[in-house]
């Protein structure tokens, strides 16, 4: 993103159709994009909102829900969508505008292992890229997941520009991974 020192991560799956072991449920999931849209505006309004849910739309949803599913914790609150029609709802998952705390603490720290392994086999070279790669990780992940009034790691809703202030065990991964403030 611009502006900030350096990359982070996040669960994002490409995707033109449901996913074969749920197939029913995100068909299902899709059908029902609509209903937050039937929550808004006049009658009239909401009819031709209605026909404006394209392939796209589901298409993205269904990629969403295979991203959660891949992060580990589907079906979790976390990627839902927290305002509007579709808050709390699973066809209001987002995963993909969301940056994880606990993604981007486990990169950082596998990139420190790997700087500790290639130093144990005398790759210079390559111990240094990892240490580097990690110090403009833990900027990034200051800057970007830090929320220094709470004094906590939020995931960070790319959307929206702010953190998402829930409280759970992914918070404090940048603890576990040595991916805490840089310096």
């Amino acid at each position: 993103m611009e502006g900030w020192p350096g990359p982070l991560y996040r669960y994002h799956v490409v995707v033109d159709s449901p996913r074969p072991e749920s197939y029913r449920e995100d068909i299902e999931s899709a059908a029902h994009l609509h209903e937050g849209l039937w929550e808004v505006g006049r009658v009239f309004m909401r009819f031709v909102n209605c026909l404006l849910i394209t392939e796209a739309d589901k298409q993205k949803l269904w990629g969403d829900i295979a991203a959660a599913a891949e992060s580990g914790r589907d079906f979790s609150s976390r990627w839902f969508s927290q305002t509007g029609p579709m808050a709390g709802k699973l066809e209001g998952t987002r995963t993909s505008e969301i940056v994880p705390v606990d993604l981007n603490a486990i990169i950082c720290g596998n990139l420190l292992l790997m700087g500790d392994l290639y130093d144990a086999i005398g790759d210079i070279d390559g111990s240094k890229w990892c240490a580097q790669s990690a110090d403009l990780m833990k900027q990034t992940i200051y800057q970007v997941l830090w929320n220094e009034s709470a004094g906590c790691w939020f995931d960070y809703d790319i959307k929206t520009d702010t953190h998402l202030r829930m409280f759970s065990d992914t918070n404090f991964f940048p603890m576990y991974t040595k991916a805490t403030h840089p310096g």
